[in-house]
């Protein structure tokens, strides 16, 4: 397939932000009977930022540069890791206008620091056909929806758990909750550095081979790390909360849902990356559906019986939900592997 990248980056770029606003719009005035302007500013400004952020680190992934990558992606998380936890910890604030303003912030630190390394640079000597425009747009939107959802889940049960626990309950979740996501982008990396890209390089025949082999190898590791901070990590996650000077936010059954949640979450991704090989991305936006809907309903219906537990179980709950039914609905790329070209990939 020949098109031009940055052509078409323009185009989900565009399609994706448009969404968002009016996806986020839409939820402010349900919720509220109207629209908050500032909200809806940091909400759809964050979402472009980190939008042009995931672009630039999938090129590079494309390009293969992986250090580029690790930069790009590391220091967007841990500009936004140092402005929640200085939030929680030195201030004991928590709003969800201050967690997209973190996420903007963010995302403008590490633009700054790439510049003009950004974006694909477009290359005139390549002819486009508005044929292939539409096969790349089509393979890529419901992944750029996907993201969407993505980014709307955090915000929902922030909301959702706000107006039914306190301010310090609410920080105690996303305090767990952000510690271990930042465990699992490790593993997140290693498979988007390391794996990912010899899984697509190979040739039709060797992809299943791969990916099942490479599949093993990842779901050993998150069983094993998981059993690992299940037996010996309370010693480690009291040594943590001491070096943060806040046991107000000790509560190691939340850490250890944390944990379990992000170990299941990139057992998804690694799922989802076998619908990209059969090319049915569309099943990324469904679950990704399955899972928002299905996490709210937990929250509406779990929170006020459990509390912040109620808040993790509906959370492990919902992307095993999400995890069943990219099983379900890609099963024959495991039994019965159909013809995809790796171009579209």
């Amino acid at each position: 397939m020949t098109y031009h990248l940055r052509d078409t980056v323009f185009f989900l770029f565009v399609i994706g932000n448009t969404l968002a606003f009016f996806i986020f719009a839409l939820y402010l005035f349900i919720k509220t009977g109207a629209v908050n302007v500032i909200t809806l500013f940091l909400v759809v400004s964050s979402i472009i930022v980190t939008s042009l952020i995931t672009v630039s680190s999938g090129l590079y992934r494309v390009k293969k540069e992986p250090i580029k990558y690790f930069c790009v992606v590391s220091l967007s998380k841990f500009f936004l890791l140092v402005f929640v936890l200085s939030s929680i910890f030195y201030f004991h604030y928590w709003e969800n206008e201050y967690y997209f303003f973190s996420l903007l912030i963010s995302g403008l630190l590490v633009a700054l620091i790439c510049k003009g390394d950004m974006l694909p640079k477009r290359n005139s000597n390549k002819t486009t056909k508005c044929s292939d425009y539409v096969k790349s747009i089509f393979f890529c939107l419901p992944i750029v929806i996907s993201n969407v959802l993505v980014m709307f889940v955090p915000f929902l049960e922030r909301t959702v758990i706000d107006t039914m626990l306190s301010k310090d309950i609410l920080a105690q979740y996303v305090f767990n909750f952000e510690v271990s996501s930042k465990i699992s982008a490790v593993v997140l990396l290693s498979l988007k550095i390391l794996i990912w890209p010899n899984i697509v390089d190979s040739s039709e025949k060797e992809e299943k081979a791969k990916y099942k082999k490479y599949g093993l190898k990842v779901v050993f590791v998150l069983i094993s790390t998981v059993a690992i901070i299940f037996v010996f990590g309370r010693p480690l996650y009291e040594i943590m909360i001491d070096l943060f000077l806040s046991e107000s936010y000790n509560n190691f059954i939340v850490f250890l849902y944390a944990v379990t949640f992000s170990a299941l979450s990139v057992l998804l991704y690694y799922i989802n990356l076998s619908v990209l090989l059969s090319g049915k991305t569309y099943i990324m936006t469904i679950g990704c559906l399955i899972i928002s809907f299905s996490h709210y309903t937990g929250l509406v219906y779990l929170v006020p019986i459990y509390g912040v537990i109620g808040a993790c179980i509906s959370s492990v709950v919902s992307v095993s939900a999400g995890i069943v039914f990219s099983l379900v609905f890609n099963f024959e790329f495991f039994v019965n592997r159909k013809k995809v070209s790796n171009e579209s990939i």
